[in-house]
């Protein structure tokens, strides 16, 4: 009994080792530990978009890139790296390894003012007033501020001739309605003014005492709206065909964008429908798969687009199209495929044309 017990476990025991799958087959692949290549030198990794796998390098990799590269392009400051590798800087900066690449800083030089004397920084500040062509303190604020703070701080500011333009303060408390609202179309009428948003940026002052008082809706701008109301039906018609005709609009939302309140009168009374607009949709049902993919090829090669990104920028309803009979994959791989053939022409060409470049350069020798 007890030899038959041990004759059972001895094949029990063969049996899951002949079950068990080995350590290179496809069932353990995921169990094995992954063992990472060392990188060769000067070649970087990819994604599946040929896109530079800056996950799979280590920090050693990368500094070692952003060397090489800065020797190349003869970068040494950080806004020349930002302009000619953004996702390098933003993958060094994350790592904390920018200080390791040697990039320099622009730095403005600090003028020491202290050891300046009043005469030497007025005739300092008179020849920068003379060569930028200063006429006013905020001038010179603006063009040197530094300079600005030292004079004013030393109190030199009136030693240049510069006259102090004060605001003249109006005092709307004591006027009526009556005298705001008259001062008010007197000045719109004077400036052409049409809105309440040109009114705000021409007297911010006054557009704000007149809406504290809710004097706003009172003020009457001549403005060059059409007054839609005194017009019947026929007449807004024939008044957006001409629109149409004159801007070459060709549908609803451009007639929206260009004149909103004649599309807004239009849709109230029902008169969108009248509107005869020139269409210019193309009617891509009426195309065969064939059709619509020669006429696809030819319109990505005069625009010479080569990604799907480009066509959906260039021509959205094409692509919508393309994407609907899903026929997206196949234009892109013809695309492949034609480059990779014409690399291959150029090449058998220039082994075909090989010999006889030999030949006659034995002959010349």
């Amino acid at each position: 009994m007890r030899q038959q017990r041990i004759e059972t476990r001895d094949a029990t025991l063969m049996s899951q080792a002949t079950l068990r799958p080995l350590s290179g087959s496809p069932d353990n692949r995921g169990r094995e530990t992954s063992f990472k290549e060392p990188m060769a030198e000067g070649v970087i990794s990819l994604d599946s978009r040929g896109r530079k796998n800056w996950v799979k390098m280590s920090d050693e990799e990368i500094v070692e890139h952003a060397k090489r590269f800065m020797k190349e392009k003869e970068i040494t400051y950080r806004k020349e790296l930002e302009k000619a590798n953004l996702g390098l800087l933003l993958t060094l900066q994350r790592r904390k390894l920018l200080h390791k690449i040697g990039l320099k800083r622009k730095r403005k030089e600090r003028r020491d003012w202290s050891s300046i004397s009043d005469d030497e920084l007025v005739l300092y500040a008179k020849s920068i007033i003379k060569e930028k062509g200063i006429i006013g303190l905020t001038e010179l604020y603006n063009a040197d501020h530094a300079l600005y703070e030292a004079l004013r701080k030393r109190a030199l500011l009136d030693k240049f001739g510069f006259e102090r333009r004060h605001r003249e303060r109006r005092d709307w408390f004591p006027m009526s309605d009556d005298e705001l609202i008259h001062y008010t179309q007197s000045f719109v009428k004077e400036k052409e003014i049409t809105k309440k948003s040109e009114l705000k940026k021409s007297d911010t002052g006054l557009f704000m005492v007149l809406r504290r008082r809710t004097l706003l809706s009172k003020i009457v701008f001549e403005g060059k709206h059409k007054d839609w109301q005194s017009m019947n039906e026929i007449q807004l018609v024939e008044y957006a065909q001409t629109i149409l005709k004159e801007k070459g609009i060709s549908g609803r939302y451009e007639l929206q964008k260009a004149t909103p309140g004649l599309y807004n009168i239009l849709r109230k009374k029902l008169l969108l429908d009248k509107i005869v607009f020139e269409q210019k949709r193309r009617e891509w049902s009426s195309r065969s798969d064939d059709e619509l993919v020669q006429y696809a090829q030819s319109f990505m090669k005069e625009t010479e687009i080569t990604r799907r990104c480009e066509l959906k920028k260039f021509d959205f309803g094409l692509f919508k199209a393309l994407l609907r009979r899903n026929l997206l994959s196949y234009i892109f791989s013809v695309i492949k495929y034609t480059k990779n053939c014409s690399l291959e022409r150029d090449l058998f060409s220039g082994l075909r044309q090989a010999p006889e470049a030999m030949e006659k350069f034995g002959e010349k020798e």
